[in-house]
């Protein structure tokens, strides 16, 4: 079982790739009670499947009443034939689901590599391997599959709940099967183009016209300076002998630019410019700032 995340363990799977934080090994008592857990969830779903299956495989609605009563008469479920169908393929997604599920946990259990990282993973597995199989089915009824669920219909029971049990078992290839059914259906041949795309214009290109003050003393106190120009913006940098400074923008004409100590700690001249980011932008002429 791998502590970083994926799509899902594999059984029998032996090396662990750790985290900075390994998980938590399973004490013996959260092993007990999520495997009886899985076995619940296993012995329903058995249930459930064996509860909807039709009398007959050539007419899904033969013997089959209007009402299910199920778990001992504690749920009535209405079952036309078509929900009928749904719900079998739902159940058998789930028992797929749980096949995998629980090899995966007897392996783990096994190598004593169980971890609690893993426990929101078993405990909705058999969750996402129904909804897979349901998405699955109404793929294939929808467009590959036409016809009714009775009067001698050639739709196959038994296919619809293998697929759903697949489905449920390989959830991951379900996953990439999906993505490119969904890749053809919304696919386009090129870029949609509209007349006027609200496209973010490109930044413009500074000017930088004066320095204020444009003479510091060297060692002293004062180490902030005015830039004023054209054409500042937000996303402007300040660059000082090619140093990027703390600049602040007060309009598009000014820039407040604070200097480090160690900027004006000895005399000389300093090269001084604004730039703007692209798209667009690019860098100013270079002004002049004295520290004597």
């Amino acid at each position: 079982m791998n502590a970083n995340f994926k799509e899902e363990p594999e059984a029998g799977q032996v090396s662990i790739e750790q985290s900075s934080s390994p998980a938590r090994l399973m004490t013996a008592t959260e092993r007990v009670c999520l495997g009886g857990y899985l076995i619940i969830v296993t012995v329903v779903l058995v249930y459930l499947f064996g509860k909807l299956w039709p009398e007959s495989l050539t007419d899904f609605s033969k013997g089959v009443p209007d009402k299910e009563s199920l778990f001992w008469g504690l749920l009535a479920l209405p079952t036309p034939p078509e929900l009928r169908a749904l719900l079998l393929v739902i159940c058998a997604g789930g028992l797929g689901g749980m096949l995998h599920t629980l090899r995966s946990f007897v392996a783990f259990a096994g190598n004593r590599q169980l971890t609690t990282s893993w426990m929101e993973w078993y405990l909705a597995r058999p969750l996402t391997g129904g909804l897979f199989a349901l998405v699955f089915y109404l793929l294939i009824r929808g467009g590959l599959v036409t016809g009714g669920l009775q009067g001698g219909s050639s739709i196959s029971v038994i296919g619809f709940a293998g697929v759903g049990a697949l489905v449920g078992m390989f959830s991951e290839q379900a996953t990439e099967k999906l993505k490119e059914v969904a890749a053809v259906l919304f696919s386009t041949t090129k870029p949609v183009e509209y007349a006027n795309p609200l496209a973010k214009p490109d930044n413009p290109q500074p000017e930088l016209i004066g320095i204020q003050p444009d003479e510091l003393s060297a060692g002293g106190t004062t180490r902030e300076i005015k830039l004023t120009g054209k054409n500042f913006i937000e996303a402007s940098k300040a660059y000082v002998n090619d140093k990027t400074c703390s600049a602040k923008l007060q309009s598009d004409g000014s820039l407040v630019v604070t200097l480090e100590p160690g900027e004006i700690a000895a005399a000389g001249q300093k090269q001084v410019r604004v730039v703007n980011p692209a798209p667009g932008g690019g860098s100013s002429d270079t002004r002049i700032l004295t520290v004597k």
